[in-house]
């Protein structure tokens, strides 16, 4: 059997759109981004998010950077109503 992945349109968090969550559930199997799936999506973001600030020292802090950054860009582009702690790095994404 083959599979056709579907794929989104982003190279770097910045660039996350709506296209991007919709194409991994795809590929994951899900038939689509349901309400049900969108809440399990919320819950594990939220929860990686609300450890962010547990991080301590440079390179701890630094994971914690990055994890606010890049849930920030999914929960914008799943449309999740997350709060995404405020960060001082600036992250800079690259191909």
């Amino acid at each position: 059997m083959s599979t056709k992945l579907q794929r989104g349109t982003a190279i770097t968090a910045h660039e996350i759109c709506q296209a991007d969550p919709n194409a991994m559930v795809l590929n994951l199997s899900f038939p689509r981004f349901a309400p049900a799936l969108r809440l399990h999506a919320q819950r594990l973001i939220r929860s990686a998010v609300e450890r962010v600030d547990t991080l301590q020292g440079l390179q701890r802090k630094q994971m914690g950077d990055v994890i606010a950054e890049q849930a920030g860009s999914m929960a914008t582009a799943a449309t999740l109503e997350i709060a995404i702690p405020e960060r001082y790095a600036l992250i800079l994404n690259r191909p």
